[in-house]
């Protein structure tokens, strides 16, 4: 399995983000994801947190042996309507750690601060204007269908990869009470989607067939809106074995996202 398998899965379950009948463990599971991705949608804002343990292998271009990432870490709050981000973000990478933010306030531009060996010294946001990004934050949301057209194309996506996806029943949870929904991903499914994201040189793919990727996702009861996604990815060849987790809270909250202060700000390279 390549590495870009594990930044697929984790790419996956953020795309996930995308009425309140009581859910069980004789729910449809497709039906439950469906309503619940139906739910979120419609958030104005939500906080969120993302974590990563374990190692990870990124190939030649980083040395060829598992990194220890213990500790990774991305935190912020996203306004879907107005559209805005801001986050904060540390990365130890084995001897190297990468620390930043990123502000996205909807003005045509992202600002970026980094701390990495190379980078700027000076303590300043780098103004990057949206056109010389390869991420589309500012892409207006696909329009939403309803949880029957939801399903039928989640159930269909299920399908065609070769996916499993079950429901677990009600576990407790940072809302308070979540239907569990368990996905079994097999990571050739996922292989492809962003290796173009990754550096040159990744890994060799292992000789046997590497194991389906499991990912857990939580769906509040009350509010149907997704609570948290998880899943862990493990590589015995490359060395990777790795747990990342996204958390989303405080939905529906005002917030506020201005570009930082022009004192601050500099058009320099950011590298």
């Amino acid at each position: 399995m390549r590495t870009r398998s594990l930044l697929a899965a984790s790419l996956s379950g953020v795309l996930l983000l995308g009425a309140s009948a009581a859910v069980s463990a004789q729910d449809d599971p497709t039906q439950v994801l469906a309503q619940s991705l139906t739910a979120t949608s419609t958030a104005t804002s939500f906080h969120f947190l993302a974590t990563a343990d374990g190692t990870v292998n990124l190939g030649s271009s980083f040395g060829g042996a598992p990194l220890p990432i213990t500790g990774t870490k991305a935190e912020g709050d996203v306004s879907v309507n107005p559209q805005g981000v801001q986050l904060t973000f540390n990365v130890p990478l084995g001897p190297m750690s990468l620390s930043g933010g990123l502000i996205y306030p909807n003005d045509g531009s992202a600002y970026v601060k980094l701390a990495l060996p190379g980078a700027s010294a000076a303590d300043l946001w780098h103004k990057i204007p949206m056109d010389n990004l390869p991420l589309n934050i500012g892409a207006s949301p696909a329009p939403g269908g309803s949880p029957v057209d939801m399903a039928s194309q989640i159930q269909a996506a299920v399908t065609q990869s070769g996916a499993v996806l079950t429901n677990d029943g009600d576990v407790p949870c940072t809302a308070g009470t979540c239907t569990k929904l368990h996905l079994e991903v097999p990571s050739a499914a996922l292989d492809s989607t962003i290796g173009s994201m990754l550096p040159n040189g990744s890994p060799a793919p292992s000789a046997a067939a590497p194991a389906p990727i499991p990912v857990d996702i939580l769906v509040d009861n009350a509010t149907h809106y997704i609570d948290s996604i998880s899943a862990h990815v493990v590589d015995g060849t490359s060395g990777t074995d790795l747990t990342i987790t996204i958390t989303l809270s405080a939905f529906n909250q005002p917030v506020t996202i201005t570009a930082p202060p022009a004192d601050q700000v500099t058009d320099a390279p950011l590298m």
